[in-house]
């Protein structure tokens, strides 16, 4: 099991199991009782692309699950993501 910091605070905690991520909400005092250590996020690298088990049924993601995968990506790979300012023509 791994921690996750993020923005200095630890909130998360990411099981990995072969290509299986589970993101857990931690027991720290950030979330409310019936929150602390249940699942938020849980994906699988198929290794053509990631399936999302979610827990509703819809047809997009919603923000928090953009962040747990954003979490899970930035872990996954180191994508070296630079955004600046166009100056010039490119």
């Amino acid at each position: 099991m791994k921690k996750i910091i993020y923005e200095g605070n630890y909130e998360y905690d990411l099981l990995i199991e072969d290509n299986e991520y589970t993101l857990y909400h931690n027991h720290s005092d950030t979330w409310c009782s019936h929150i602390k250590g249940t699942v938020a996020f849980k994906c699988i690298n198929t290794g053509n692309g990631y399936k999302i088990k979610s827990f509703k049924k819809k047809n997009f993601i919603e923000y928090d699950e953009a962040f747990y995968l954003y979490l899970i990506l930035s872990l996954e790979k180191d994508y070296k993501l630079e955004i600046v300012e166009q100056t010039r023509e490119l």
